[in-house]
């Protein structure tokens, strides 16, 4: 099943003809990113973490949209996600123990000294600011991508943006069937980059204020997050040493089952029962 397979021919037109509206805002959309992007990264010496995970969801954000225009996508995506592969050690260590001290909020008996110490002896939360190397190459990488941007004339067309949601759309169904088959940590994972991209493209159509709660966008929001909380688990689980004990380890296995529960029967709702379907959703944001 796709959006197509959901939508009557003559509803699809309608929907090509709803999203072409969207395009005078695109070029605009991407400046505006760009421009919240520079702003982290000029305040990243003030505040390391909130700048880092804010450069991180734009870079995601612009990845997203730029796959409507697959000629700026193969040339420009590999900039973001070298910038992206630069923070993320820095990102993944704050996630553990943020991990950590929430398991702890939530059963005070698992509280582990020394794994904890660990933890917060990680390089990159005794030094949460990237070294300047670091920031100067981030720097450049945006630069480029900029100039090239603003170089060039990224303009897909309604029609190539209604298969990009759609091809999002169909690789998340895709993904989640074989998450169900085999919900190991990388499955999972993988599920999740669909979810978020497809986020992502939606709230390009939508923004944010949506409160419909059956709305594709904020469903696809809240399993992301969904998702997301299970990925930190397993990588958490994946970094525990030898030390931590069996108590710590079989909360994090039933929490993670708990949250499978909930997510792929959001999956299901997203992806199997689309009520009400693509053009629907679309006019009831007019």
């Amino acid at each position: 099943m796709s959006f197509s397979d959901d939508l009557a021919t003559d509803s699809i037109g309608r929907v090509i003809d709803y999203i072409a509206i969207m395009f005078p805002t695109y070029r605009e959309e991407i400046i505006q990113l760009l421009r919240e992007l520079n702003e982290f990264l000029i305040d990243i010496h003030i505040d390391p973490i909130l700048a880092i995970h804010g450069i991180r969801k734009r870079t995601k954000f612009l990845r997203a949209i730029l796959r409507f225009d697959s000629g700026a996508y193969a040339i420009q995506n590999s900039y973001l996600r070298k910038v992206s592969h630069i923070l993320a050690p820095y990102r993944d260590a704050h996630v553990n123990l943020e991990t950590y001290q929430s398991i702890v909020e939530a059963s005070n008996e698992l509280l582990d000294p020394r794994l904890e110490s660990g933890l917060q002896q990680n390089p990159h939360v005794l030094k949460p600011l990237p070294n300047p190397y670091e920031i100067a190459e981030i720097d450049r990488l945006v630069s480029v991508f900029t100039r090239q941007f603003q170089a060039g004339s990224i303009d897909p067309s309604a029609e190539m943006t209604y298969l990009q949601i759609n091809s999002s759309f169909e690789s998340g169904q895709k993904t989640l069937q074989n998450a169900i088959n085999n919900p190991k940590s990388e499955t999972i994972h993988s599920w999740r980059k669909k979810v978020k991209r497809l986020w992502y493209q939606l709230r390009f159509l939508f923004g944010d204020d949506l409160e419909q709660r059956e709305h594709p966008l904020v469903r696809s929001q809240v399993l992301g997050t969904l998702l997301g909380d299970i990925h930190d688990l397993d990588v958490f689980q994946s970094l525990l040493p030898s030390i931590a004990g069996l108590d710590l380890r079989a909360f994090i296995v039933n929490r993670r089952e708990q949250l499978l529960v909930q997510a792929f029967d959001l999956g299901g709702k997203l992806y199997f029962r689309w009520d009400p379907d693509l053009y629907l959703s679309l006019k009831a944001n007019d």
